[in-house]
């Protein structure tokens, strides 16, 4: 999938995630805001293997690397530690110190996050393989494109209707937007 897409269902989770704590204890803004850096970029995490490509030279190193390593469930909750640490920083920067409860919600939605990008990748016909090293099969679902707009207008509209940070409506609106754009405009 593609980064936009994968964008928007970690804002979407982490919206779920909220609303679902939001039923048991009041939510500040900052770790509504965390949470949604949490899961946004946790989502996006498991590309990271872009960096370590270039161990095997040409094309072929991005090839052999991409979706390696960093798209196992084993190494989910690794990839998950920077973007739990940089919503943690932030929680922090905005005045409210983080405490158990808020550490253990924002790390598992950055797992959540890292395992939900392997799920989505497995959907389409490149594939991962998420149980390494326990096998190094490739499974793939073969059901959606690398780049999916239909994703893009399914979550950002009803994220745009459902946030209750106004930035975040106006960004859910402007990422579907500019992507169907790109799309459908000719150069």
């Amino acid at each position: 999938m593609d980064n936009i897409t994968h964008t928007l269902a970690g804002l979407a989770v982490a919206e779920a995630a909220l609303a679902l704590r939001a039923r048991k204890e009041p939510v500040s803004p900052a770790l509504g805001r965390a949470a949604w850096v949490a899961s946004a970029l946790a989502q996006n995490a498991p590309d990271v293997d872009f960096l370590y490509a270039p161990i095997t030279e040409g094309p072929l190193g991005y090839m052999l690397h991409h979706r390696g390593h960093t798209h196992t469930f084993v190494l989910a909750p690794v990839v998950a530690i920077l973007p739990f640490l940089v919503a943690r920083w932030m929680q922090r920067r905005s005045g409210e110190a983080p405490n158990r409860s808020s550490d253990r919600f924002l790390f598992g939605l950055a797992v959540l996050g890292a395992c939900l990008h392997i799920a989505m990748d497995a959907g389409n016909n490149y594939g991962v393989h998420p149980f390494w090293p326990l096998e190094n099969r490739w499974h793939y679902g073969d059901t959606m494109f690398i780049v999916e707009p239909s994703w893009w207008l399914t979550l950002a509209i009803p994220l745009a209707f459902t946030t209750r940070v106004r930035a975040g409506r106006v960004e859910a609106i402007r990422a579907a937007g500019l992507r169907f754009d790109a799309i459908f405009t000719r150069a």
